[in-house]
């Protein structure tokens, strides 16, 4: 059909060879691709540090109730968290999402097995937590000079992220179902959006005009919020939640000795 020509055309369209500008960080002017993205990794993956992080995360914790999170895996649930995506880009074993689709029927288990094991003695494998960095432009700025305009995204593993799925989606269920989070929290949570918090703040702004009160709305921006999460406090907050102990574990060594 036309639109599948119409594809054939803007593959095989050359789109130009772009050549970004030298980069300035406060007076100093980069040129070279590696002097460029040298530059780029100290302004944007080394600007945070660890220094208000606790020591032991592994104190003494009295939790008020225990959220069970089980480390056993079906096949359907590891099946499900790795191929069930978007073919992504691949990490630094070039492994895709489709290369992985057309051999599950030969590796399923022993991916399940895997996964399964990481999790019950709470441990994120070490290629997995390496990751290649690709700068990106961020949309609408024009003064590519300044490493604000760019933006890291971070290629990884696709069998690490079905992993990372996989605990997250149970993260998010157990939150709701244990009541972890706040019922207004909507970030990261199924069956919840921005479209929901849009139309909670509609209905109490309109029910304060109703009552001829005045609204008044206050929001935060944390910049950076996910580079400065503390290892050691992340675990500990974990623990004093009354999660069990082999997924702090788990989410200690998915923090611990990444690279880039």
């Amino acid at each position: 059909d036309s639109s599948s020509v119409f594809k054939a055309v803007r593959w095989l369209r050359s789109p130009g060879a772009f050549q970004p500008p030298p980069l300035q960080v406060d007076d100093v002017v980069y040129e070279t691709q590696l002097d460029k993205a040298n530059a780029l990794r100290r302004a944007t993956l080394e600007r945070r540090t660890a220094e208000d992080d606790i020591q032991d995360p592994w104190i003494e914790v009295s939790p008020r109730k225990t959220i069970p999170f089980p480390h056993e895996i079906s096949l359907e649930e590891a099946q499900d968290a790795t191929l069930r995506t978007g073919n992504t880009s691949p990490g630094a074993d070039n492994i895709t999402v489709k290369l992985l689709t057309a051999v599950w029927h030969i590796i399923g288990t022993h991916v399940r097995r895997l996964f399964e094991g990481c999790l019950a003695i709470g441990h994120h494998p070490k290629p997995f937590r390496a990751a290649e960095v690709v700068m990106i432009a961020k949309p609408g700025r024009r003064d590519l000079t300044t490493p604000r305009a760019w933006r890291p995204i971070s290629l990884l593993s696709c069998l690490g992220k079905g992993l990372e799925r996989l605990v997250a989606r149970r993260l998010a269920w157990a939150c709701i179902h244990h009541g972890v989070l706040h019922p207004q929290q909507a970030g990261a949570l199924p069956k919840r959006s921005a479209t929901d918090l849009v139309a909670a703040l509609v209905h109490d702004i309109e029910e304060a005009f109703a009552r001829k009160k005045v609204a008044t709305l206050v929001t935060m921006d944390i910049q950076g919020a996910f580079d400065t999460v503390l290892r050691n406090r992340l675990i500990l907050r974990l623990r004093e939640q009354g999660w069990p102990e082999h997924l702090a574990r788990w989410a200690g060594s998915f923090m611990d000795d990444r690279s880039a």
